[in-house]
């Protein structure tokens, strides 16, 4: 079947889902946006456009609701390998990424703690490269849970070595060099067994309050060779490059 890239792109413009678009020109995900990276790499003026539409499209379906016991069942199948995510986005006619969205949005949930263990236990699994975890957020959690690095390591089965390197990193932005150094004192203690003072706790609690816009442990699954493309060709145009 022969595809029109640019009638395709006009259909998504003037309001169509990608899910859509994969159905009726019987595309898949990844078939679509490498003929889409193709089209915008030689008509860049295009992505914006297209970009703005995706989001308007994906506003419309956001607003379909999934109770969370059907969250819930969707988390544990998907961790059990009884289902995939794109199989369960496609029954509910939603794109991967929303669905991911909504599940992230209730796996942050106080009460699913266990469960979002288990997602990450899962999501290793397939990005060994950890790219799904939000490492500050976890050193965040690691610090108001009172853990040991080795503790939230082998909580979040990530090795402590990938950790250390991720809490040295900190150290080279500006924005979170509170929290390096916050780190740095924290996990001293540890190692020397001793225990915080209610002084030290306080502070340490008022400096995680400046990071209280971090938002969860997973973020959106590790980005494949095509969205890292896509990426890719949105800075140049962005660049001008």
């Amino acid at each position: 079947m022969s595809i029109n890239i640019e009638k395709v792109i006009d259909d998504i413009i003037g309001g169509m889902t990608l899910r859509e678009a994969e159905r009726i020109y019987q595309l898949d995900k990844d078939a679509l946006k490498n003929k889409c990276l193709k089209y915008f790499m030689s008509n860049p003026k295009r992505l914006v456009e297209f970009q703005q539409a995706l989001k308007n499209n994906k506003k419309t379906v956001n607003q379909i609701k999934i109770p969370d016991n059907t969250l819930r069942k969707i988390c544990e199948d998907i961790c059990d390998k009884k289902d995939t995510l794109r199989n369960i986005a496609n029954n509910l006619s939603m794109d991967d990424e929303t669905l991911r969205e909504k599940i992230n949005q209730f796996l942050i949930k106080p009460e699913n703690k266990e469960l979002l263990k288990r997602y990450i236990q899962y999501q290793n699994s397939i990005h060994p490269d950890y790219s799904h975890i939000n490492f500050k957020a976890l050193i965040i959690e690691m610090l108001r849970s009172e853990s040991s690095q080795s503790q939230i390591a082998a909580e979040f089965e990530i090795p402590t070595r990938t950790l250390s390197r991720e809490m040295e990193k900190l150290k080279d932005e500006e924005k979170y060099q509170k929290l390096y150094y916050a780190c740095k004192g924290y996990s001293d203690k540890k190692m020397r067994r001793q225990k915080l003072t209610d002084f030290e706790k306080m502070l340490i609690e008022m400096i995680l309050m400046e990071y209280d816009d971090e938002g969860s442990i997973i973020i959106e699954g590790g980005k494949n060779k095509t969205q890292l493309q896509y990426e890719k060709a949105k800075k140049k145009y962005r660049s001008g490059k």
